[in-house]
């Protein structure tokens, strides 16, 4: 194996595969990158027992087919991720890597290195995709939808399927669902790809991974395809594949069809602000408690500790249905966390009995909503 690649290419190309590399594993080989060089690509994969990112380098590039590979002779092998990230990072503008026996040397201007590879042969294989029909969806879309919904899985291994993003595909919709049981957050994407149905859970930390490599302003698409307790994530060079998590996802659908007591519309900033502010004196609670009453035109934010004191804050709202008579506390964290994911300026939230979610969604978009349970202080 021999070939001489552009040192920022190769760079970007094994920062992203990294990101799946094992970091404390007892298998050696997984923290590792693998290179395969054929005789017209690149292939750069990272992984754990979870999931690979691969990331293919073509001998050319862009609309003007620029030239950034030149590959002398084809090979595999797999070098220790921490050394080689480092090094090429280190380098100057072209890369010569050429494999002798089990070691790797790198030349790079007056740089010279050697390093010793893994096993190569131990590297598990990529998963076979065979004949799958693909979701296509938008790359900005989809990146938009999993940082409005990721935050919100549970970190608590003990209930596996609440530790990932279930992804439901209906009428040609692609609905994504994220819980931890006392807060709730969904997103709705229109899709014109598919006509059947499907339902699987990814977990949150390969799925966020990948659309973190994704550009904002991407005007291509992703492909997901899902096979065999497996799914593919694919947006041009890169790849992710992942297990899906076995088990299944809670119906949350009655949640969200529930009847309001109480709808009022607001500024998102002042709400966000006044959270914030009254975050400040709710360390002490287990659940950053932050109250929030409404009366009238009104609502009233605050916050108390034993140690410190109090904050109080109020803010005008406008009614869109029903009595303002609401006095409920909640997790001032959870809160703000949701806020932070919407766009638009103002907000609706919607109450219901007493104890029940509040519900929260951009005025005037319905395709995104979280809910948040309240926190009992008695």
């Amino acid at each position: 194996m021999e070939f001489r690649l552009n040192k920022e290419v190769f760079y970007k190309a094994l920062s992203i595969v990294n990101k799946a590399v094992s970091s404390n594993t007892t298998i050696t080989v997984l923290t590792g990158i693998k290179l395969e060089v054929t005789n017209e690509k690149i292939i750069v994969t990272g992984a754990n027992s979870d999931m690979f990112l691969t990331n293919t380098i073509p001998i050319t590039t862009g609309n003007k087919h620029r030239h950034v590979v030149d590959i002398i002779n084809t090979g595999t092998v797999v070098l220790p991720a921490k050394i080689v990230v480092a090094i090429i990072k280190k380098c100057e503008n072209e890369v010569h890597m050429k494999l002798q026996g089990n070691q790797v040397s790198i030349m790079s201007g007056s740089i010279q290195t050697t390093i010793n590879g893994l096993i190569a042969d131990e590297f598990p294989q990529l998963p076979q995709r065979g004949s799958v029909e693909p979701i296509t969806i938008s790359s900005n879309e989809l990146k938009k939808a999993i940082l409005q919904t990721a935050f919100a899985v549970s970190i608590n291994e003990t209930k596996p399927v609440l530790t990932g993003i279930n992804i439901l595909l209906e009428n040609k919709k692609l609905k994504l669902i994220a819980t931890n049981s006392y807060r709730l957050a969904t997103k709705e994407i229109d899709i014109e790809s598919s006509n059947h149905q499907e339902s699987f859970i990814v977990p949150t930390v390969g799925i966020t991974y990948f659309v973190n490599t994704l550009p904002s302003d991407s005007a291509h698409n992703t492909s997901i395809y899902v096979y065999n307790n497996h799914a593919i994530f694919k947006y041009k060079n890169v790849s992710l594949y992942t297990k899906l998590i076995n088990g299944t996802y809670p119906n949350v659908q009655s949640l969200l069809n529930r009847d309001a007591n109480l709808v009022i519309s607001m500024s998102k900033d002042s709400l966000i602000k006044g959270i914030d502010r009254a975050c400040v004196f709710a360390t002490e609670w287990e659940n950053n408690n932050v109250n929030l009453q409404i009366l009238d035109k009104c609502i009233d934010i605050s916050s108390n500790s034993t140690e410190y004191g109090t904050i109080q804050e109020r803010q005008e709202i406008e009614v869109v249905k029903g009595k303002s008579n609401i006095n409920l506390t909640f997790d001032g964290k959870y809160m703000l966390e949701a806020l932070k994911k919407i766009e638009e300026d103002r907000v609706m939230l919607n109450f219901g009995q007493s104890m029940s979610p509040v519900f929260i969604r951009p005025t005037n978009n319905s395709s995104l909503s979280y809910l948040i349970s309240p926190v009992r202080t008695k």
